[in-house]
């Protein structure tokens, strides 16, 4: 983030840079606070759900961390472009 500041060519230009940066930080922060406390708060009407969506998370977590240490990562999809 410093460099795009820099390259702003102004003081005025990497102010402005460097405050919507923090201000997108903030923003999202906020959403993903938001998302919490709805799937906290979710989750206490349907336990099993949210145990089934963990258990599934654990295991797809597990197979991907196996796969690179297999060396194996190939057959997995390619994410931004490579």
């Amino acid at each position: 983030m410093v460099l795009f500041a820099g390259a702003a060519g102004s003081a005025t230009g990497a102010v402005v840079i460097l405050l919507a940066f923090l201000a997108g930080l903030v923003i999202s922060d906020v959403g993903v606070a938001a998302a919490w406390v709805t799937g906290l708060l979710g989750s206490r009407r349907l336990p099993a759900v949210q145990v089934c969506l963990g258990g599934a998370t654990g295991l797809s977590t597990v197979a991907v961390g196996d796969l690179f240490i297999a060396d194996r990562a190939a057959v997995l999809p390619a994410l931004f472009g490579g």
